[in-house]
């Protein structure tokens, strides 16, 4: 990762807590990330503290790994994630963009709006790989 265009915002990630990486002691971050994992990223991003008692309603929720488990009732409670139409939240499968894109805007509440810098910074760190 010490080439990796994204470093320099991983380690800052990993210096406030948001991020850990894997048992294994990697982050592998060209690997797409899964819904559990987004989820525990913006609640550690907001600095939201789960409850140890969580409990979920989602059909599936016993697939839901343990170290994800409050933090996904907690993105719940605070409308974050709403899950499937099936009452479902798989949390193993891979986040498409648009759903990322939603859990995000709706954990940071940025405003209906965007303005020219902001569309063109993040037009720009789209395209600067």
């Amino acid at each position: 990762m010490s080439s990796h265009w994204a470093k320099e915002y991983i380690n800052d990630l990993i210096s406030k807590g948001i991020i850990s990486g894997y048992a294994d002691g990697t982050i592998k971050p060209d690997q797409n990330i899964s819904r559990a994992e987004l989820a525990v990223v913006i609640i550690k991003a907001l600095g939201l503290k789960p409850s140890a008692d969580a409990k979920l309603d989602f059909t599936d929720a016993k697939s839901i790994p343990s170290w994800a488990l409050s933090y996904i009732a907690l993105a719940k409670e605070k409308g974050i994630i709403q899950g499937n139409a099936d009452k479902t939240f798989l949390p193993n499968k891979e986040c498409s963009r648009q759903e990322a894109l939603t859990m995000i805007m709706r954990a940071f509440k940025p405003g209906s709006s965007i303005t020219r810098a902001e569309l063109f910074t993040v037009l720009y760190k789209c395209i600067k790989k």
